[in-house]
């Protein structure tokens, strides 16, 4: 006995089958920018606590030059635009890499 009622389950919308478009080329679009931000959620995790001195000073580098890289991402910059990087990292940072740079030159530090 097949009525109207036991098609009508089989092809009713269940929530874990929904979709926001029935277009193949937009499903596909909005899953690339899904995984695009997973990805840039999971690299943008915080480090982890720096083991010792090194640990954290190459930690501080590696922000300093992900800020510089997104900088110039965004279009030619000058020396200055580039020094007011230092504004945004935080002050454990800049004092690390202030030390650092008193190695590689002190009178340039």
């Amino acid at each position: 006995e097949h009525d109207g009622s036991s098609r009508n389950r089989r092809t009713a919308v269940k929530p874990w089958v929904y979709s926001v478009t029935k277009e193949p080329d937009r499903s596909s679009s909005m899953l690339d920018e899904f995984l695009h931000l997973m990805i840039m959620m999971i690299t943008e995790l915080p480090s982890p606590i720096a083991a010792d001195k090194s640990d954290y000073l190459n930690q501080a580098k590696s922000r300093l030059r992900r800020e510089v890289v997104h900088r110039l991402v965004s279009g030619p910059k000058t020396h200055g635009d580039l020094a007011e990087i230092r504004h945004g990292l935080p002050i454990q940072d800049n004092e690390a890499l202030a030390e650092e740079g008193k190695l590689v030159n002190p009178i340039d530090a």
